[in-house]
């Protein structure tokens, strides 16, 4: 994941600057050619495939935490996604009598929505690494459990990613998205499936 949330950061920007798509600064330069350099660098640093799953990991109270904290976010991102969609449609019923005054004040917030999207796509994304992995792991009820959230996030990735293509800056979206996914995928593996074991370069991958 981190490679490839890397490169698609680094092609966003050289497409979307080709053309003319999106004006990127120099600091949303630099920090692009960063993020995929570093992530690029895990491949050597980071934690080695192929690690044994331990179940008592999976099961250990910071993992249950994490999947915890992990379903609370993504539906609170569901939920603000709800509440934009709601609220744009009672914009567009007052647009349509005349209350564009009222209109704008049911919108939420630029940095509402970027709160509400950046939440989705992290979530959703780091979310479907995991249960992506789990598929393998599990058999019966568990892998209908399984296959059903897969559903669920596979949805939220794909609606947020859609509706914050036409209500946000890209080039302010895109990355934050990529970086929270990151994080949140960072913090997966550690908690949940144990890669600190495998790390080589603590240094280097932090």
């Amino acid at each position: 994941l981190p490679v490839y949330m890397g490169s698609m950061q680094l092609w966003t920007l050289l497409l979307m600057s080709a053309l003319g798509m999106q004006s990127y600064t120099k600091s949303q330069q630099v920090g692009t050619l960063v993020l995929a350099t570093a992530t690029t660098l895990l491949v050597d640093a980071g934690p080695a495939a192929g690690g044994a799953v331990v179940a008592e990991q999976l099961a250990s109270p910071a993992a249950l935490l994490w999947v915890l904290f992990m379903g609370v976010a993504w539906a609170a991102a569901v939920a603000g996604m709800a509440v934009d969609r709601e609220r744009g449609q009672i914009r567009a019923r007052l647009d349509k009598v005349g209350g564009g005054a009222y209109a704008t004040r049911v919108q939420l917030g630029e940095g509402t929505l970027l709160a509400v999207y950046v939440a989705a796509q992290a979530t959703s994304t780091s979310s479907l690494t995991t249960l992506g992995k789990l598929l393998v792991l599990v058999d019966g009820a568990s892998l209908g459990l399984v296959l059903a959230l897969l559903a669920l996030t596979t949805c939220t990735n794909l609606a947020s990613s859609i509706v914050a293509a036409v209500k946000l800056n890209q080039a302010t979206f895109i990355p934050m998205a990529s970086c929270g996914s990151l994080v949140l995928n960072q913090a997966t593996g550690l908690l949940l499936w144990g890669d600190g074991r495998t790390v080589r370069s603590w240094l280097s991958y932090a």
